[in-house]
């Protein structure tokens, strides 16, 4: 399928693009992210700078580098978990499917089930009771999706009061942006 949307001339490089990152990350350990990137290649209006981010979105967020379960796929609870709420809930709009990693994180905690291994305090042990305020700091920057995820866990949890910042809010394109500067200064050194 993903072959078959890369020949599509009527499909923007860029959304291309964002698919073959997608794919980088989610199937990076199946050996075809190679192959997604030749047919980004084969595209009439193919960016070599904008290609050269596939390997690069594995660098900054390929399994080795990350922590957590971003994509629910790294138990047998998880893989579970996900099978059975695609099969139980109809689906109107496939952008509402995915729920960032923050939403499950929110809710580990509300229910103060955060391991202390992935989310270490600094000062002071763990407390039993649930906290009441929450700053959510995103070094690097957050998306709109978070900021609903917050948005609406403080709507359902009105004992909890949790604040999200970062040092920017990203949509595809910003985020883009950081990552190229960020291919461009590993490069330099």
């Amino acid at each position: 399928k993903l072959e078959q949307l890369m020949i599509r001339r009527d499909i923007d490089f860029r959304d291309k693009l964002r698919l073959v990152l997608l794919y980088a990350i989610r199937y990076e350990d199946a050996g075809r992210v190679p192959e997604a990137q030749d047919m980004l290649r084969r595209c009439d209006d193919a960016n070599p700078d904008k290609i050269a981010l596939v390997p690069a979105i594995l660098e900054y967020a390929g399994r080795a580098v990350r922590t957590g379960d971003l994509l629910g796929n790294k138990t047998i609870l998880s893989i579970a978990r996900s099978t059975v709420k695609r099969g139980l809930t109809g689906v109107t709009n496939i952008y509402t499917q995915h729920k960032p990693l923050l939403h499950e994180v929110l809710q580990d905690l509300a229910r103060n089930r955060l391991k202390d291994q992935v989310y270490p305090f600094l000062i002071g042990q763990p407390v039993k009771d649930r906290p009441q305020d929450v700053i959510v700091f995103f070094i690097g920057g957050a998306t709109y999706e978070e900021a609903l995820t917050v948005s609406e866990f403080n709507l359902a949890n009105p004992g909890m009061r949790v604040v999200l910042a970062g040092t920017t809010i990203h949509n595809s394109e910003t985020f883009l942006q950081e990552l190229l500067q960020l291919k461009q200064k590993s490069a330099l050194r």
